[in-house]
């Protein structure tokens, strides 16, 4: 396939060649590989003017492409058959409608250079029908595209000279005309510069400036006449055109310029040339007196034209032979030819109007089509602008809702946080009270060990210290028996005034007021001495003293939970609480010999959530161990 690419390697009857190899390779249906390869085909049967191999590949590649919905290999076919259409001058009606479907396809692209082309085509079928208004519209719009390639852009100045000489504008005629040659100047495009000098000339001629027409047409000879031959059309093309400016001027020496000109033509049987070069001779045939010379070359341009479907040269050669048997005096046969004038005058007249109307009928087509498309279009585009206002509502609902659920969240994380502030502040306010209350009773011990110390110091052991002075002034006393129950009441009273002295001693010893905290532990654990576990701990190895309330009052919680949970579900006869503490961390180690509880003991349980969040609010780190059917245990570390 990529052999039949190559045009720099091989030759186009071997890219044909491979072309067609490939294509009896791909199996023919619905795929891309398929499609190309025939469409590849059409355009090589294109370069080599086969137009029935041409369209046979081209109609293939088309069905392929319809069926892919491939839009724009569609537009790339449609302008393959136009031209088959356009070159065979089989219908202009046909190419027209393919070229037009091109187009409609083309506009939806990028590619420029293809929609130019493709309008330079449109514009100039509608030149050949005589529909000049739109010709010159469909140039006009290739303009819009801004052509790059200079080579088209000249053609289609090439097109608008025409166009405004038909329309009877000389001055832009010659302007476009102008413009045209200038850039195939530049590009060295010989036969288009003299095509270009020869345009020009011509519709100087066609307005009857014949003084400026003939400037053009020596223009175009002095390119020489050896080089001049190498583009046999144009050159015959130019002589004939010079000769007939002459003939116009009543010159009768250019006889044998005519000839030679319908020589060369003959020669490349160009036979729309033969035609124009044999009215030429039949009018010079006319002027200077060679009547039946003149009719046979009427004649042969009235068949030759119709066979050609070329009907304006067809009325030409009417023309001519009416004026032939007129100036014989045969008004016979002059009115006849007139009226066969008359008659396919009409013929052309309602020919031409019927391709203009066929012209409208697709260019309307083209245009409703198109307004359908740009229409389904927009309901397409309104779809999904209703589908993203949709997702967009969605979105913006999903994103509300995130908002009053984030909201939700913060301001119950918010009241989360207020009730842990104040849950601390009462767990601080009652720790004090707690602190408070264990004060005022050491405060109130104090008091009433003064009193009683007082009272023994003053008042009981001064009554003994007279009772026993009393009883040894009674020593003079001789009688042994009374002196034996002195002295024993003596050392009685003496031993009990020792003892309430001791007792006195005891009450002096301070009490230590600064273990609140450890009062309180040992008071929970006394008072929780009615249920059957026994409470192992070893708190007094803490100096608390140097531990904040807040710690102190979750430890004490903490203690709680844990004590309340072995009594409720372990069925443990022991808790142990045991202390490890230094300057920087104190741990506990909390465990039971019972049998653990799956259900209090969950990750998701409350038990486990209000011990983590203690720990957590004291910047410490808890560790549950809890094994079905075995003890449960904790270790707590919280920085000091």
């Amino acid at each position: 396939m990529e052999q039949s690419k190559n045009d720099s390697t091989y030759s186009l009857e071997e890219r044909i060649i491979h072309a067609q190899k490939a294509f009896r390779i791909l199996s023919v249906g619905s795929n891309l590989e398929t499609q190309d390869c025939s469409e590849q085909l059409a355009s090589l049967y294109q370069e080599a003017e086969n137009y029935d191999s041409l369209n046979k590949y081209a109609r293939i590649s088309l069905q392929i492409a319809n069926q892919r919905n491939d839009k724009l290999g569609v537009g790339r076919v449609h302008s393959i058959l136009g031209s088959y259409f356009y070159e065979k001058n089989e219908s202009d009606t046909l190419a027209y409608y393919h070229f037009q479907q091109a187009q409609k396809v083309l506009s939806l692209t990028k590619d420029s250079a293809a929609i130019i082309k493709n309008l330079l085509r449109i514009a100039i079928l509608e030149k050949n029908s005589r529909d000049f208004l739109h010709s010159k519209e469909s140039s006009f719009r290739a303009l819009e595209y801004e052509p790059k390639d200079k080579r088209l852009l000249s053609s289609i100045y090439n097109n608008l000279g025409i166009v405004y000489d038909e329309l009877g504008d000389l001055k832009h005629a010659v302007m476009y005309h102008h413009q045209a040659y200038e850039l195939r100047k530049e590009l060295q495009l010989v036969n288009l510069e003299i095509q270009s000098l020869n345009n020009i000339a011509t519709a100087y001629k066609d307005h009857h400036q014949y003084p400026k027409a003939h400037l053009y047409y020596k223009k175009a000879f002095d390119y020489g006449r050896s080089l001049l031959k190498k583009y046999p059309r144009e050159y015959a093309r130019i002589i004939d055109n010079q000769a007939h400016l002459a003939l116009l001027e009543g010159k009768k020496e250019v006889l044998n310029d005519f000839l030679q000109s319908l020589q060369i033509r003959q020669k490349e049987e160009d036979q729309a040339g033969i035609v124009i070069s044999e009215l030429h001779l039949g009018e010079y045939y006319l002027q200077f007196g060679s009547i039946e010379k003149a009719v046979q070359m009427a004649e042969n341009v009235y068949s030759t034209a119709l066979d050609t479907h070329n009907y304006r040269d067809a009325l030409s050669g009417l023309k001519l032979l009416q004026q032939c048997y007129q100036k014989q005096g045969l008004s016979a046969k002059a009115l006849l030819y007139a009226q066969k004038y008359a008659a396919l005058l009409e013929q052309i007249h309602d020919h031409e109007l019927k391709i203009n109307e066929k012209y409208a009928d697709i260019r309307y087509n083209s245009k409703q089509l198109k307004k359908n498309n740009a229409l389904l279009a927009q309901r397409n585009i309104l779809q999904i602008q209703y589908k993203w206002a949709g997702i967009g509502t969605a979105v913006v609902l999903f994103l509300l809702l995130m908002f009053s659920f984030l909201w939700m969240k913060q301001k119950i994380k918010n009241k989360k946080l207020e009730y842990q502030q104040k849950e601390q502040r009462y767990n601080q306010d009652i720790f004090t009270l707690m602190s408070d209350n264990q004060q005022k009773l050491k405060e109130g011990q104090e008091r009433e060990r003064n009193r009683i110390q007082k009272e023994l110091h003053d008042g009981i052991i001064n009554e003994l210290y007279g009772i026993r002075i009393a009883l040894e002034g009674l020593n003079n006393d001789e009688n042994p028996e009374t002196n034996r129950l002195r002295r024993k009441y003596i050392q009685r009273i003496n031993d009990i005034e020792n003892q309430i002295k001791d007792m006195v001693n005891d009450l002096d010893l301070s009490l230590d007021t600064s273990n609140a905290f450890l009062t309180m532990l040992n008071t929970f654990f006394k008072e929780k001495e009615i249920f059957p576990i026994r409470s192992i701990h070893n708190s007094e190895s803490v100096q608390w003293e140097k531990i904040s309330s807040a710690v102190k009052i979750n430890i004490y919680r903490i203690i709680q939970e844990t004590f309340h949970n072995t009594v409720k579900y372990s069925k443990a006869q022991a808790y142990q609480l045991q202390f490890t503490y230094d300057e920087k961390m104190l741990k506990i180690e909390i465990s039971d010999d019972g049998i653990g509880s799956t259900h209090l003991y969950s990750l998701s349980g409350m038990g486990i959530k209000n011990i983590r969040q203690r720990v957590s609010d004291i910047n410490g780190t808890v560790t549950i161990r809890n094994v079905h059917n075995t003890a449960v245990s904790y270790e707590i570390h919280i920085p000091i």
